[in-house]
């Protein structure tokens, strides 16, 4: 049988490669991850993957932070080195600052990268969270309120602690308040006062306020 030679841009692959990889056969042939993002931000990873095999086909691309899973998606991929890019986005808002492992799976191919991820800097409260505020130095700090106040709005207001319905009283309401913020969103009162982590509500807060109805 006569070796076929194809040649395609970006790269040719030989006749004999060609021959033995007859399956769909997938590696990342390019990306392009942002090695410093600030908090806050969100960083667009694209991801370019060539199919060097003899058939069309589909794989899926993986995209972790520090081994953790964020996203997969399916891409298809023509044969005899063709390409195709998709793109991952990546939200740093509440991550902490510091350095963080960025991998990509394709096939049975890998990419690792390291992302610094710096504090964000601002020059009003407007580019900060809602519990936080835009310090001296130009850093978003996160506000330190009182137990009985909660923050709101770049300041610190009084809160009733599981009076999540707001209705001045603490009782099983609450509870169905809770719950109903968490599977569909709706709005709650004295969130910040209730939390654990002073923030956002959680399933265990709500056991928390069962267990003292």
């Amino acid at each position: 049988m006569t070796g076929l030679t194809i040649s395609a841009d970006p790269t040719p692959i030989s006749s004999a490669s060609f021959n033995v990889l007859t399956a769909a056969t997938y590696e990342i042939y390019g990306t392009h991850v942002p090695t410093t993002m600030q908090q806050g931000t969100t960083a667009i990873l694209n991801v370019t993957v060539r199919n060097i095999g003899a058939k069309d086909g589909s794989t899926d691309v993986k995209f972790y932070v520090n081994d953790t899973l964020k996203e997969t998606k399916n891409l298809f991929v023509q044969k005899a080195s063709g390409t195709n890019t998709t793109q991952f986005a990546w939200n740093a808002a509440g991550v902490q600052p510091g350095n963080y492992l960025i991998k990509i799976l394709a096939g049975n191919d890998e990419f690792t990268a390291t992302v610094n991820v710096v504090q964000a800097t601002c020059s009003d409260n407007i580019n900060c969270a809602d519990n936080e505020i835009c310090n001296l130095s130009n850093q978003c700090e996160q506000l330190l309120c009182p137990p009985n106040q909660t923050a709101f709005n770049h300041t610190c207001i009084d809160c009733t602690k599981f009076d999540l319905d707001g209705n001045h009283n603490v009782d099983i309401f609450d509870v169905v308040a809770g719950l109903e913020y968490l599977s569909e969103g709706k709005q709650i009162f004295n969130e910040g006062c209730t939390a654990r982590n002073q923030y956002k509500i959680d399933l265990f807060d709500l056991l928390i306020l069962i267990d003292k109805i």
